[in-house]
This record gives C-alpha cells, sequence and structure tokens, in this order.
C-alpha cells in the first residue's frame, strides 16, 4: 500500500492545473493558427507554416488532442493527467522509500507561491529534505519540475 502524503497530493493537484491550462491554452492557439494557414493558397508556403506550427507545439497537442469534440478533449486530457498525477505520486513516494521507509512526520513540507514543494520528512532514521525546482528551456515546451530528494542525518536541517 502506498503512503497518503498530502502535501504532496495538493502539489500535484497544482501541476495538474497548470499542465491542463497550458494544454488547453495551446491546443486553442494551434487551431486558430491552423485555421489561418488553411487560407493560404499557395501550396509552398502552406507546406512551410504548417511545418513550422507543428515544430511549435508538442506533438501531444495535435497528435492527441486535435478531431475531438471540446468535451471529448476536455475528458481524455483530464484522464491522461489523472494517470500522470497517480504515476509522479508513486515515483516520489518509492523516491522517499528507497532512503527510509517510514515516514513519521510531513508538516515541514509546504507549497510555496510559485506552487513548488520544499520543506522536510522526518523519518524513522533519518531527514529527507524536499526542494523542487521547475526546469524549462528553450527546447522543453511545456514547463515542469524537478524534485530534488536528499537524505539528511536524523538532527540535521539546513
Amino acid at each position: 500500500m502506498t503512503q497518503e502524503i498530502k502535501p504532496i497530493r495538493e502539489f500535484l493537484k497544482q501541476w495538474k492545473e497548470r499542465a491542463y491550462n497550458f494544454y488547453m491554452t495551446t491546443l486553442k492557439a494551434y487551431n486558430d493558427a491552423r485555421k489561418e494557414i488553411y487560407k493560404i493558397q499557395d501550396s509552398e508556403t502552406y507546406r512551410e507554416r504548417m511545418s513550422e506550427l507543428y515544430e511549435s507545439v508538442p506533438k501531444f497537442v495535435y497528435r492527441d488532442l486535435t478531431g475531438r469534440s471540446d468535451e471529448d478533449t476536455k475528458e481524455y486530457l483530464n484522464k491522461v493527467l489523472d494517470r500522470e498525477v497517480e504515476s509522479k505520486y508513486k515515483i516520489f513516494i518509492n523516491r522517499i522509500n528507497k532512503i527510509d521507509g517510514e515516514v513519521e512526520d510531513t508538516t515541514n513540507l509546504h507549497i510555496g507561491i510559485n506552487g513548488e514543494i520544499n520543506g522536510f520528512i522526518k523519518c524513522k532514521t533519518c531527514n529527507i529534505e524536499i526542494n523542487t525546482i521547475h526546469a524549462g528551456g528553450y527546447n522543453i515546451q511545456c514547463s515542469h519540475y524537478r524534485v530534488l530528494v536528499k537524505k539528511l542525518n536524523k538532527g540535521e536541517v539546513n
């Protein structure tokens, strides 16, 4: 049975909301741009603009979210993101359990204004420091997070 840690659940809930908004906004922009490109008469210009459009959005958007009704798109995206939340939660818990499987206290975990989860988890044999950083870059189209998990000695808190 997977241990339930509420601050991690809340962090992932907020991540899902941000990801959902990102994908829906990107899909709308993609569909709007595609409508404009369809009006182009010159076949060479049309191909160039479509190629640029495909390069500017995640494949998931035009491969998995287009061609559905609005309701089907929302339902499908929620299902995908719910599966991703559960996967990320299990990975998070497994990383903590590799260090010390017996979590005693998570009251020092918090979600900051920027949506990151940080703080300390007290375990039976040690403390664990959680530090989250947001990642991105020119080739990363959707902001994501990297959770750093560090084992500390029982009395140590940085």
